[in-house]
């Protein structure tokens, strides 16, 4: 039903929807392509960091358990 609407409204304003501006970008390719980098590196350093405090709260409890071993 709902298609069917929208398929009728299609053709009734065809016109009007052709004559409607084409979106446009508010980036160019250049600042799009930046971002897509630098986003690409602040995930990288991101991970980096998740990593080592992981292995920092390894090496914690490491020497908490040989410590309490003792």
């Amino acid at each position: 039903m709902r298609e069917a609407e929208r398929a009728e409204n299609m053709i009734k304003y065809k016109k009007d929807i052709m004559n409607r501006p084409r979106k446009q970008w508010f980036q160019g390719n250049k600042r799009r392509e930046a971002l897509k980098a630098d986003s690409k590196e602040d995930l990288k350093n991101l991970g980096n960091k998740f990593e080592s405090t992981l292995l920092q709260q390894f090496k914690t409890k490491k020497k908490d358990k040989k410590a309490h071993q003792k």
